[in-house]
């Protein structure tokens, strides 16, 4: 009776430890989301990356599944995406990075928009992000410019 009892608290606290992981998305608020998110993007865009492609298991931690598809079949169209659809810009500045201002962030149910500023040297943008918390997640759904400064 005591080794089960004691391999059941010992299953219990394997499985909070997991779940309390620093790479776990589930406990982050959309803040943090945000954050964590466009830090790892940049960073891919940094190293010559092209997240969308090379990394979509990654996108998908970050991302809703209706987002990337909306975006996948835009990119299929004639005109495709004209920018890049999570800075809604084309050109980038690295400092971005280390640069990411969340402002008026308003959470309701499920749902949550914030203001978001990618600070850089010589270039700028100012973005309002939606997201949306899928069990128990919270995942960028929409991304639109707010200006075009640079």
């Amino acid at each position: 009776m005591t080794s089960l009892f004691l391999r059941l608290m010992l299953a219990i606290s394997f499985a909070t430890f997991i779940s309390q992981a620093p790479g776990n998305n589930a406990a982050k608020t959309p803040e943090e989301t945000i954050r964590s998110f466009y830090h790892w993007y940049i960073g891919s865009l940094i190293d010559g990356g092209s997240p969308m492609q090379t990394k979509r298991s990654e996108m998908k931690q970050f991302v809703t599944e209706r987002f990337l598809s909306e975006i996948e079949r835009t990119a299929k169209e004639v005109d495709g995406l004209g920018a890049d659809p999570f800075i809604q810009a084309q050109d980038f500045d690295n400092a971005w990075k280390s640069n990411i201002a969340v402002s008026n962030l308003k959470t309701t149910g499920s749902h949550a928009t914030a203001g978001v500023e990618l600070k850089g040297k010589d270039l700028s943008r100012k973005l309002t992000v939606s997201l949306v918390r899928e069990q128990g997640t919270w995942k960028l759904d929409q991304v639109r410019p707010i200006d075009a400064t640079g």
